[in-house]
């Protein structure tokens, strides 16, 4: 489980990511990515009510992304704050979608080898 340090949870850094970021996607995920001062990355997760109107639906792929995020996060460049979304699509995407569309999304952003 990723630590509350390298996460992004006051709404000023979204919106800071948000607005400064650049903006990366591929298949289902698009992230935004910024340089921060920190040392160390942050991620924050952003499932809108576009993904699905249940809460259920958007906390299981947020607990999704987590999961994978954890397994990814030893791999990932120092020094970023990344922002990862879920695009609108009928049904909930697999582990193995997401799993590699993550990946190939934090390569498009250059912040994984």
């Amino acid at each position: 489980m990723l630590s509350l340090s390298n996460r992004i949870t006051k709404n000023k850094d979204f919106e800071e990511v948000h607005k400064k970021g650049d903006f990366f996607s591929f298949g289902i995920v698009f992230l935004k990515i910024k340089k921060n001062n920190l040392g160390y990355t942050r991620f924050g997760i952003s499932i809108g009510l576009k993904f699905s109107k249940k809460a259920t639906e958007r906390n299981k792929i947020k607990r999704k992304l987590r999961l994978i995020l954890d397994q990814k996060f030893p791999s990932v460049k120092k020094g970023f704050d990344i922002v990862i979304g879920i695009k609108k699509r009928d049904g909930l995407p697999d582990n193995q979608e997401l799993m590699r569309d993550i990946e190939k999304s934090l390569k498009l952003g250059r912040v994984i080898n």
